[in-house]
């Protein structure tokens, strides 16, 4: 049984870590179905609770980008409901996807269950050298925060957020952790989805403020790639 529960929160890690990536380049819909697999063969076990957060929470992600906003906020309350009793960190993730599917479907779930969003801030001014999951981790709840800032025209916050986050200009593979081996010479680092994400989001965040042509124009002229050009489509 403790094998079987390992097994499955490994694979609900890895479809956490995919889904952004996955939804942004092919059919969320037919993500999001997956997830619903996903979940229903975890079930209600009390081991499975980490499991099913990290499903629910990928599960309501892909909701709003395949606009179902009803069911965004319907995962985001099953993540809310499951992540009792476990980590600060996974309790805080899930904090901020209901702050995020509020802003998207036009809910109150966030004020029902005192949730605000600068209680969930991160206290220091970047991240601390700590493992891999993480790390991983801590990006994605700054993606979801800084993209609940946005919405409600915070714009200091999501900056705040975004420039904590460690990343290099163009950075979008995942973050490494204490003690693992540099990177030079291996192959890529696959992309990790919350950093591709947060690039992004600091594009935006450009526009938004009307800064956007000066900031992002640099940013780009040097790195043409598919980031630099979403980029510039945002500015335009």
């Amino acid at each position: 049984m403790a094998r079987s529960t390992d097994r499955d929160r490994e694979q609900a890690r890895v479809a956490l870590d995919a889904t952004l990536v996955s939804v942004f380049s092919g059919d969320a819909a037919d993500h999001l179905s997956r997830l619903q697999g996903m979940l229903d063969t975890v079930g209600a076990d009390p081991d499975a609770a980490e499991s099913r957060t990290r499903l629910a929470v990928a599960a309501a992600m892909a909701a709003v980008i395949a606009c179902r906003f009803d069911v965004a906020a319907d995962y985001a309350a099953c993540a809310t409901d499951a992540a009792v009793g476990l980590s600060a960190e996974l309790t805080r993730m899930v904090g901020a996807l209901v702050l995020m599917t509020d802003a998207m479907a036009g809910t109150a779930n966030a004020s029902r269950r005192g949730i605000t969003l600068p209680a969930l801030l991160p206290g220091d001014s970047g991240p601390r050298r700590t493992s891999v999951r993480a790390r991983r981790d801590d990006l994605l709840t700054r993606y979801l925060l800084a993209e609940a800032a946005l919405s409600v025209a915070e714009f200091d916050v999501a900056e705040q957020l975004i420039e904590g986050a460690g990343l290099a200009p163009g950075q979008v593979s995942a973050p490494t952790g204490d003690g693992e081996p540099d990177a030079t010479g291996a192959p890529p680092a696959r992309i990790d989805g919350a950093a591709l994400t947060l690039q992004l989001l600091r594009a935006r965040l450009s526009a938004f403020r009307g800064r956007a042509a000066a900031e992002v124009l640099a940013r780009a002229r040097d790195d043409a790639n598919y980031l630099s050009v979403g980029s510039c489509l945002y500015v335009g």
